[in-house]
């Protein structure tokens, strides 16, 4: 089988510390072309594809390059002008998210997804994280009962250097991380949200903090934090009828399950070792995962199966262009000290209008 001939635009810190190496470690992956207006950018990620040619812009990588696929992490403002162009060019397409900034912008990338009719992947990750698909499926078994509320909260003290702190340019919390908690809580819950209650607060770069207060479609509250100014924390917690699950991606190897039916206050030893041989596997594929991280090898994976095979693929731009109308909406609210629901900044009948649950 001949290989799986990807280009990457935007050789930034991710792409170099996470793609690059994950595309790496891929069988029957070839990087065959990079593209970034930074020289030095270009340089660096040439290091870990040396047989890569190197591209200025992503036009001149998608004029030059024989491509199947190409993974696209340029800055945020970036996002739906190369999306567009590389649908157009009619090659599979892995999407750092946000999908775009604006409405306007997503709604483009939507209908050239569709007219284009090539896989294309949202980079959502966190959904395949291992810990976060058995809370998923545990949630569906019912294990809890109704789910009652959620409460979330993703920090990070890498703060917004460069254009991540500069709103204009697509940087801010509400983008960069609390889009990944906004789409993991939809899927979570095969639900959208419905009203956002926000704030927002500029402590060492724009728009850095925020709160969000989600009411979803079924009435389940949602309180969420998110920083970029504030200790590493990535923590999931659903609380329901009959118990409470609860994830942190950093220091759990597995779902907790708290309550009066949960087993009982005081775990016996041989339950914790029990949990513990359970939970080995994904300690082995969190030490060996970039960042510690094995959703995005996970993700990738499946970003390159459906390119190969040319299936559909999810989460798809549809995903992150209603996850984008939350985070506006979570904006708007934020600056005018208001309750707004995600319909009144959405039109109705945009292909990011909220509709039926998340894939």
């Amino acid at each position: 089988m001949s290989p799986l001939r990807v280009g990457l635009v935007g050789c930034g810190h991710l792409a170099r510390e996470v793609h690059l190496p994950v595309l790496a470690s891929l069988p029957g992956v070839e990087v065959v072309a990079l593209a970034d207006p930074d020289a030095g950018a270009r340089a660096s990620a040439a290091r870990l594809a040396p047989t890569a040619a190197l591209y200025e812009t992503h036009a001149a990588l998608l004029d030059a390059a024989d491509l199947d696929a190409v993974l696209a992490c340029p800055p945020t403002a970036a996002h739906a002008d190369v999306a567009c162009d590389v649908l157009v060019a009619g090659r599979a397409l892995y999407l750092e998210k946000p999908i775009a900034t604006t409405l306007d912008d997503a709604e483009r990338v939507v209908e050239a997804w569709r007219a284009a009719g090539v896989p294309t992947m949202m980079g959502f990750n966190y959904r395949l994280n291992p810990l976060y698909a058995d809370l998923r499926r545990r949630l569906r078994a019912g294990e809890v009962g109704e789910v009652v509320a959620v409460r979330t909260t993703f920090s990070s003290r890498v703060g917004g250097g460069g254009w991540r702190g500069q709103r204009g340019a697509g940087g801010g919390v509400l983008l960069e991380i609390a889009s990944h908690h906004v789409d993991l809580v939809r899927h979570l819950l095969d639900d959208e949200v419905a009203e956002v209650a926000a704030g927002l607060w500029s402590r060492r770069s724009d728009d850095d903090t925020a709160t969000l207060d989600l009411r979803m479609a079924s009435g389940v509250p949602v309180q969420t934090f998110c920083s970029l100014s504030a200790v590493e924390d990535d923590r999931v917690e659903v609380i329901g009828e009959r118990g409470v699950l609860r994830v942190s991606r950093y220091a759990s190897l597995a779902v907790e399950r708290v309550g009066a039916d949960a087993g009982g206050a005081v775990p016996s030893v041989a339950g914790h070792v029990a949990r513990s041989v359970r939970a080995a596997p994904y300690l082995f594929e969190k030490r060996k995962a970039p960042w510690g991280e094995p959703s995005y090898r996970l993700a990738l994976g499946r970003f390159v199966e459906a390119a190969r095979s040319g299936e559909a693929v999810a989460p798809d731009p549809t995903d992150g262009a209603r996850c984008l109308a939350v985070l506006l909406a979570a904006d708007a609210s934020a600056r005018e000290g208001r309750l707004v629901a995600v319909a009144d900044v959405v039109p109705s009948g945009r292909p990011h209008a909220p509709a039926g649950g998340s894939a």
